[in-house]
C-alpha cells in the first residue's frame, strides 16, 4: 500500500496544487485522470455549501459516519474508493475539457470565506467548519496520492 499523503490544512493543499501546476508531466494511477479526480474533490466541497444530492440516513451519519470521520481524523489520512462518484454527482468527462485544478482552487477559496451554515456531510453528518475543512483535506489527499510524481 502506498504511503499516505498527509497535509494539515487547506492552505497546504493549495501549495500542493501550485506544485502540480508547475509540473511538466503528470502520471496518475487509477481509472480517472487528474481533472476528474480534482473536479470530484471540488464537487465534494461545493456540496458542503449547497447540500449533497443523496445522503445516508441521519441514524447512519450519527453512528457509523461519526465514528469513521473520527477514525480518519485520528489517523491523519483516509482511504476510500477513488473512482466512484458521489451519489447524485454528475459524471465528470474523461476527456480533458474539465479543469479540475482551477475548479478545486476556486471552491477552496469560496469555502474559506463561507460564513453561512454548512449542510450535513452525506456520510459523516453535521460537521463544524473546522471539521469539514479537515474532511476535505483528508479526501483531497487521498486523491492526490494517485499522482505518481508528486
Amino acid at each position: 500500500m502506498q504511503k499516505p499523503l498527509i497535509l494539515k490544512n487547506l492552505d497546504e493543499v493549495m501549495e500542493v496544487l501550485g506544485q502540480i501546476k508547475r509540473m511538466d508531466e503528470i502520471a496518475i494511477q487509477g481509472d480517472w485522470g487528474l481533472d476528474q479526480n480534482l473536479a470530484h474533490c471540488a464537487h465534494s466541497i461545493e456540496f458542503a455549501m449547497s447540500g449533497y444530492p443523496v445522503e445516508k440516513s441521519r441514524f447512519f451519519q450519527h453512528t457509523v459516519g461519526t465514528l469513521v470521520f473520527h477514525y480518519f481524523d485520528s489517523k491523519g489520512f483516509m482511504r476510500h474508493s477513488t473512482n466512484e462518484f458521489i451519489p447524485g454527482e454528475a459524471p465528470i468527462p474523461v476527456e480533458k475539457n474539465v479543469d479540475g485544478l482551477d475548479a478545486l482552487e476556486t471552491v477552496i477559496r469560496k469555502f474559506d470565506v463561507w460564513d453561512k451554515p454548512l449542510y450535513p456531510h452525506r456520510f459523516y453528518g453535521r460537521l463544524t467548519k473546522k471539521q469539514y475543512a479537515r474532511a476535505h483535506v483528508l479526501h483531497i489527499c487521498n486523491h492526490l496520492e494517485l499522482i505518481n510524481n508528486l
